[in-house]
């Protein structure tokens, strides 16, 4: 109910304010065409008109502005007045801690992705050391086991005595 009643607070303003721009509106257009016929009966150019067009539009812009600013100050205020009950706040609790809970998994799984691609990429850079690696470990394996089909000593061969 309180957020009905500042709405409708809103909208009177708004509608107040549109009054008294149209009013000033009309004041300064009868001021613009009174100078018209001063500078049409003088021989001004349209060159002069230009920029009382400009003010025009300047003064329109300043209004709307102002008519934006109002808004946004009413939507605040309504805002701030809604953060006062409970249930809204109960909301942005829940909002809060399921934000919260997002972040910790969205920490975890960017944790697990990190750790892969730096997995993939040692993995690729060890990749050709390791085939180095495993043919000098099979000619090492091959070379161990000729040594140890071959005896020790020569079959002829007397023993010390």
């Amino acid at each position: 109910m309180n957020a009905r009643a500042s709405a409708q607070a809103v909208m009177d303003i708004e509608d107040q304010t549109d009054e008294q721009i149209n009013e000033q509106l009309s004041e300064y257009a009868c001021g613009l065409d009174d100078s018209r016929e001063v500078d049409s009966h003088f021989g001004a150019g349209a060159a002069a008109d230009e920029p009382r067009h400009g003010v025009q539009h300047n003064l329109r812009q300043d209004e709307q502005s102002e008519n934006k600013a109002r808004r946004w100050m009413w939507g605040f205020l309504i805002a701030l007045g809604a953060l006062q009950i409970y249930y809204v706040q109960e909301m942005l609790a829940a909002l809060f801690l399921f934000t919260l809970a997002f972040a910790v998994f969205a920490v975890i799984a960017l944790a697990f992705y990190a750790a892969n691609r730096a997995s993939q990429a040692s993995l690729a850079k060890v990749e050709p050391v390791a085939r180095v690696a495993a043919r000098a470990g099979r000619r090492t394996f091959g070379f161990i086991e000729y040594l140890s089909k071959k005896p020790f000593r020569h079959p002829h061969s007397e023993t010390g005595q």
